[in-house]
């Protein structure tokens, strides 16, 4: 008998693991309570300088440092990750032990080895094309699915040997055992316009129809596997509100005025993801606010004061479209909320 489906979505919900932080308050309070979850495909869009990438580095940070068996696939479709930057945002985390993972307070050389243990665990995977990026998402599936069926093991066959052969190759196959590979918990893929958007100038249906192809396969592997992906996208420029004709549309996708531009890959992209948030800078006060639409009309000079903005514009599983945070980065890798009161 096919059971009803709010017990299925009950079933489906007790089995979830909890959402992934990024120990920033902006994000994981205002924004999305909990972090990021895990078994849907989160975008990330916003321009350069946003901190797109730099949080998307938090979450998987975060994965890494809770769970010890886990590893992370950075898909760089750019040729621009950059290594020491990561490593910097888990010396940070390290160093202050956020996110529950309580490694404050160890010595340098006990946090050099815990920095190591998880740079050894990201896997950067360079793509330069559609084609790639999902020959590398192939792979992963392939790890995967070869460490849920247990092929990584080593076996034993009995045969004619002695007794000391067989317990040599019985401590041998513990000991490969113990080795295994760790398990991918979360893909990062950076960015995913750099590789769609060449095929959707030549042909925007062709173009399309890859993106929701790849999209669909993508999250049943997330799904499945209950993974923290990670999909970073760029956004486009827009005709500013106060030079649209009166009452026309606004063409913007968020909610502050002072923001212009949509993310990039067109409408359809929104419906490839489960949960999409955008990120922004907006002037940190009136004087701010001020200078910069000065230096808009040609005068003044540059030199305002900003602040990062994360708001959800979709959220398919939950009421959280519409929702906003605020946050800064200090010493170029922290993210830290920040509170206009």
């Amino acid at each position: 008998m096919p059971l009803p489906s709010p017990i299925l979505l009950t079933a489906d919900s007790a089995h979830t693991p909890p959402p992934i932080p990024t120990t920033c308050k902006a994000i994981d309070t205002d924004a999305l309570p909990g972090g990021f979850e895990r078994g849907i495909i989160t975008a990330l869009s916003g321009g350069a300088g946003t901190g797109k990438t730099l949080i998307a580095l938090h979450a998987l940070t975060t994965l890494l440092l809770t769970d010890p068996r886990a590893e992370a696939a950075v898909v760089d479709t750019t040729g621009s990750f950059d290594v020491g930057r990561l490593r910097g945002v888990v010396m940070a985390r390290v160093m202050v032990g956020a996110g529950g993972d309580g490694n404050a307070g160890h010595s340098g050389e006990e946090r050099e080895r815990i920095v190591g243990n998880v740079l050894d665990r990201v896997k950067i995977m360079r793509v330069w094309d559609m084609v790639g990026l999902m020959e590398a998402v192939g792979e992963v599936r392939e790890g995967l699915e070869r460490r849920g069926s247990g092929k990584g093991r080593s076996e034993v066959v009995a045969g004619s040997q002695g007794e000391d052969e067989d317990e040599e190759m019985v401590e041998e196959e513990e000991e490969a055992v113990e080795t295994l590979p760790e398990r991918v918990g979360v893909i990062v893929i950076d960015t995913i316009t750099n590789v769609v958007a060449p095929v959707m100038s030549k042909s925007q249906v062709q173009g399309h129809a890859l993106l929701i192809t790849f999209a669909r396969s993508l999250s049943l592997l997330t799904a499945h596997h209950s993974l923290l992906t990670l999909l970073i996208n760029n956004v486009v420029s827009t005709t500013p509100r106060r030079q649209n004709p009166p009452h026309a549309p606004s063409t913007d996708a968020s909610i502050f005025a002072s923001t212009h531009g949509k993310p990039a890959l067109g409408r359809s992209f929104s419906y490839c993801v489960d949960t999409h948030v955008m990120l922004s800078k907006v002037a940190r006060g009136r004087e701010d606010a001020e200078m910069a639409v000065e230096v808009g009309k040609g005068k003044g000079k540059v030199g305002w004061r900003e602040v990062g903005v994360c708001e959800v514009l979709e959220q398919r599983f939950g009421p959280g479209k519409g929702r906003w945070g605020c946050f800064v980065v200090e010493v170029g890798c922290c993210v830290v909320g920040f509170d206009w009161g």
